[in-house]
């Protein structure tokens, strides 16, 4: 499958070492080509999520923090004499220190230099402060003091609502949730349209990503 919408020197920048042998040229066009065969749907993570979190790790560094050696999503500053942490996943990412000025200083850094990644303005930073925050699909809710109650209840709504918009039908009560032709591969099956298959992608990753 070729690289459709992709300059060939973009995933060049990203992994020079991995996709730098693979680079062929068309001779009907005279332009470079990179042929990849995806495991998993892209969703666009090759022009926007990967660039996205290296400029976060190399920005996040050189404001001092230090990345967990158990846990590369995990970076620790010392602010003021109190730990800041900040956890990230690709482009969603929580931090916490007990000063909100520390946090939205570091904040105002971030904006100012992961934005600019995105020329299109695509990449505009969302930011929420309080007691009750989301993030991968979690619910994190800090308003008992001294204890967090994390929950996916309303990510599993919602993914049971978009269900329900896609597909009214198949939506109720059903004994099992594995169907009889489960691994039976109809090859003469009518394909989903374009559209039914965004919807189909992102509810079969959204369901992944609650049942881990």
């Amino acid at each position: 499958m070729k690289l459709h919408g992709v300059s060939v020197d973009m995933p060049l920048d990203i992994a020079p070492e991995t996709c730098k042998k693979h680079v062929t040229k068309d001779k009907k066009k005279n332009t470079k080509q990179l042929i990849i065969q995806c495991q998993n749907a892209i969703h666009g993570v090759m022009t926007s999520s990967l660039p996205c979190c290296k400029k976060f790790t190399r920005s996040i560094a050189e404001h001092g923090f230090k990345i967990n050696p158990h846990d590369p999503c995990v970076t620790n500053k010392m602010i003021d004499g109190k730990q800041m942490t900040v956890c990230f996943h690709v482009d969603d990412c929580k931090m916490s220190h007990v000063k909100r000025c520390a946090v939205n200083k570091t904040v105002k850094c971030l904006h100012k230099e992961c934005e600019s990644v995105f020329e299109d303005g695509s990449g505009k930073m969302k930011v929420s402060h309080g007691k009750v925050h989301t993030y991968l699909g979690m619910t994190l809710d800090y308003r008992t003091p001294g204890q967090v109650q994390i929950s996916m209840f309303d990510y599993i709504k919602e993914i049971l609502s978009a269900f329900a918009k896609a597909e009214p039908k198949a939506t109720g009560t059903k004994s099992s949730t594995t169907p009889e032709d489960l691994f039976q591969v109809d090859d003469d099956c009518e394909k989903l349209w374009p559209n039914k298959a965004v919807e189909f992608h992102n509810l079969v990753t959204k369901t992944l990503c609650a049942t881990k």
